[in-house]
């Protein structure tokens, strides 16, 4: 169990690294 909860939350975290960094290249693009 609290191995799944580390997983989950890295994941999360993973993802807003994500989207931040396409948003950021959005910006660049405009």
């Amino acid at each position: 169990m609290k191995c799944k909860w580390v997983n989950k939350y890295w994941l999360i975290d993973y993802l807003r690294f994500i989207i931040i960094k396409l948003y950021i290249k959005k910006y660049f693009i405009l």
